[in-house]
């Protein structure tokens, strides 16, 4: 898997070892991508420790800062779209949930990630 530095919105990079993670694939361009940045802000902050959110996105780093709402996750820029097809994604938004052991347990849109699907993941890992 190719290694992402996510570094925008002066949030701190990352560190996804050993953490649950909800990567968002997504574009500042569409409408559809940021009705959900409310609902992973609010993740990100409601499940911090627990679960690290991160965006994805091929837009550049100033149509991120530019767009809104605000993210208050980390983002990463990935240009070249090179993330986004080795992760077969073909549809925007689009979120991968990623447990401790780097298996992918979910692939798809993000309205099936909620706070009580989370905390029936969590407690397999206990």
């Amino acid at each position: 898997a190719q290694a992402l530095t996510a570094t925008t919105n002066n949030t701190a990079p990352a560190n996804l070892t050993g953490k649950f993670a909800i990567i968002s694939v997504w574009s500042p361009k569409s409408a559809a991508c940021r009705k959900w940045i409310p609902t992973l802000n609010d993740l990100h902050k409601t499940l911090a420790g627990k679960v690290e959110v991160v965006g994805v996105t091929t837009a550049t780093e100033a149509e991120v800062s530019a767009s809104e709402p605000k993210i208050d996750f980390p983002c990463a820029i990935d240009l070249d779209g090179k993330f986004q097809s080795e992760a077969g994604v073909t549809m925007l938004p689009c979120v991968l949930l990623v447990d401790t052991n780097n298996i992918v347990r979910y692939f798809g849109h993000p309205a099936a990630v909620t706070t009580n699907t989370l905390q029936g993941l969590f407690k397999g890992e206990e």
